[in-house]
């Protein structure tokens, strides 16, 4: 098979795995929007779903103190696969048919998180699976999480560990305690923190004043010369002389000293020292720092990419940074080159190849060469989702695609973003 044989089989499978994404975009997203009906769902084509109807629509991580009556409510959150509501003051989850799941009997229910959440009614804490089924009768002393086989719970001001029947597996005997992480909680015991085995008894004795959780065999704790690294032994690989250390998704570990930033790998080196004045988190392999008056880009290897003098500077998305010089944003690639040199009062970042801009008062977007591919002729409009973004020129609220034409019409009172239900 010669290379350009190989070429054209290569981009059609490209393109085949495209076509499959957009169909499964097309079949399995949804968004909610809000009309005279009160808010519901619609999938890509505009149909509304039916059974779906509620007079109020939470979105994720937000408190709100409004008096609630007999109206339904609902709490959100597409990763799940189900919708969490609140029905006379009652939690519960719902699926994409309005199924009951979980049935709204709790005053207070959270996310789903290794399969289950945690409940909360008449002074008893509990965990309920995705299905409603109870995993152990609830009972006093809150639950505070379930990871690895084991149900972390606080009682008589003691942490101690349950199993998933019920049962007393690690008793209440520590002030402090985290959920299992890598086969390892840390627990605080007699004012220090160590780690302890599933069984209960130490991996790694109590030696430190802060601990976090192992990740991929390695944890961040803190003693009296500062923050370090520790492996699954407890011997240190970042020695402990930092003030801060977070770690990266990458893998890597922000260091500060000083206040100062710099770099470390998992095997202790430095990869940046400390010289830093700022250093944002790891965002597409590059990570912004600042430098004086200056900011610029580094990579993972500690790589200074460019160094400018401008006033702020965003992480990265799809491939580009935002920049501010006098009041002005301006597209950036990773080695500092600009877009299309023009400024904008306000520009937001890349979301499918299309970025937010606004010019004059009204806003458009501009596609990764720089032009304005869909003119600023709207009030309000936000990141494309699912091919398709919320946008309003008048009073109503619709989805227009990447050409800017509405595919769904501007008909309601408010919308959000559309969203994939896995």
């Amino acid at each position: 098979m010669n290379n350009k044989m190989k070429k054209v089989i290569i981009t059609l499978l490209l393109m085949s795995i495209g076509w499959m994404t957009q169909l499964f975009a097309q079949t399995h997203a949804y968004a909610f929007v809000h009309d005279e009906s009160g808010w519901g769902l619609i999938t890509l084509s505009g149909e509304r779903i039916e059974g779906f109807s509620y007079k109020l629509l939470f979105s994720p991580g937000v408190i709100y103190t409004i008096s609630y009556s007999d109206s339904k409510s609902m709490v959100f959150n597409p990763d799940e696969g189900l919708f969490k509501t609140r029905i006379r003051e009652k939690y519960g989850y719902v699926n994409i048919e309005n199924e009951t799941q979980v049935p709204p009997v709790y005053e207070e229910l959270t996310s789903f998180e290794n399969g289950y959440a945690i409940t909360y009614a008449d002074l008893k804490y509990g965990l309920v699976d995705r299905k409603g089924q109870e995993a152990f009768p609830p009972s006093r002393g809150e639950i505070l999480g379930f990871s690895e086989g084991k149900v972390l719970k606080k009682k008589g001001g003691k942490y101690g560990y349950l199993g998933l029947t019920g049962e007393i597996e690690i008793p209440f005997q520590y002030r402090d305690a985290g959920l299992f992480s890598d086969g390892m909680a840390c627990v605080k015991d007699e004012g220090m923190y160590g780690y302890i085995l599933p069984d209960g008894s130490w991996k790694i004795e109590p030696a430190f004043y802060n601990a976090q959780p192992f990740i991929e065999g390695q944890a961040i704790v803190e003693v009296t010369s500062g923050w370090g690294v520790i492996d699954r032994t407890g011997k240190f690989v970042l020695q402990p002389s930092y003030h801060h250390i977070d770690r990266q998704e990458n893998g890597v570990y922000r260091i500060e000293n000083g206040g100062m930033w710099g770099l470390a790998d998992t095997t202790g080196k430095l990869i940046v020292i400390p010289k830093y004045v700022n250093m944002r988190n790891f965002s597409e392999g590059v990570a912004v720092i600042k430098n004086g008056n200056a900011r610029g880009v580094i990579s993972e290897d500690g790589s200074l990419l460019f160094i400018e003098q401008y006033d702020d500077m965003k992480d990265c998305s799809e491939g580009f940074l935002l920049a501010r010089k006098n009041d002005l944003w301006y597209y950036l690639t990773t080695d500092g080159k600009p877009l299309n040199n023009q400024g904008y009062v306000a520009a937001y970042p890349f979301s499918e190849g299309m970025a937010k801009v606004r010019v004059g008062d009204l806003f458009g977007y501009i596609d990764t060469t720089g032009n304005l591919i869909i003119p600023a002729v709207f009030a309000n409009c936000y990141s494309f989702k699912c091919g398709v973004c919320r946008a309003r020129k008048d009073e109503g609220w619709g989805y227009i695609d990447k050409s800017g034409e509405y595919v769904i019409p501007p008909k309601f009172k408010n919308a959000n973003d559309f969203f994939i239900l896995q």
